[in-house]
């Protein structure tokens, strides 16, 4: 398969952390990553020594890692090519190139290049409060911060320790985190816990678990 037919079948294709009815986890073999060939993958998934530790297995997590990044292409250039050795003509192609497909994949129905001031609704639907109300009306943004697109639960004592341990400074960061972690949402609580957020904030009715996975959602499929 072509260079040019992986990517559109990457970008034609929803994000999914499990195949199966969730009984496996998803892998570079049911959806592969434009310009990412056998080597590549193996050092994503395995590690590749000091320079990388590993643990991405599949298209969602690689996604994730570039939302973490807050798509900077030249930060996931070097984990790609220098780190995990991609053949860099084929990340840095424009239009089927991996960092191509990663921006077109995020930007395309995600994450806006600049920021979403759409208007949020006075009042809030039933069961959810204002600010879930409002994180989930509007579109995210590599330009947004925690406190121009708050995340539910997340409160700013959390935010600076997210900054603090992590260099997590949006929402789209921190949802590339949770799907870095492939969904789990268990690791994805105990990850938030260890940068010094309360579980209560994490896990409660419209809580940051819930508001992330609901944002996530259509995006990338359980």
């Amino acid at each position: 398969m072509t260079t040019t037919a992986v990517a559109a079948a990457f970008l034609e294709t929803q994000l999914s952390f499990t195949r199966d009815g969730g009984e496996e986890e998803m892998t570079f073999e049911d959806l592969p990553v434009p310009g990412i060939g056998p080597a590549g993958r193996k050092a994503l998934c395995e590690g590749n020594g000091e320079a990388f530790d590993g643990g991405i297995t599949n298209a969602a997590q690689v996604v994730g890692y570039y939302l973490r990044l807050n798509g900077n292409d030249a930060d996931m250039e070097a984990l790609l090519v220098d780190k995990c050795g991609c053949h860099r003509p084929s990340v840095v192609k424009e239009t089927s190139g991996t960092l191509a497909a990663l921006r077109e994949k995020c930007e395309g129905a995600f994450v806006r290049p600049t920021a979403d001031d759409s208007t949020v609704a006075a009042a809030a639907p039933e069961g959810t409060t204002q600010v879930f109300a409002g994180f989930m009306s509007k579109q995210l943004s590599w330009k947004d911060t925690f406190d121009s697109n708050p995340v539910p639960g997340l409160g700013a004592v959390g935010r600076e320790k997210l900054k603090e341990a992590n260099n997590i400074q949006n929402a789209a960061q921190l949802i590339g985190q949770y799907m870095l972690m492939n969904g789990d949402e268990d690791e994805f609580t105990e990850y938030l816990e260890e940068c010094g957020i309360r579980k209560q904030e994490i896990t409660k009715t419209n809580g940051i678990l819930q508001a992330v996975q609901a944002k996530v959602a259509d995006f990338c499929a359980p």
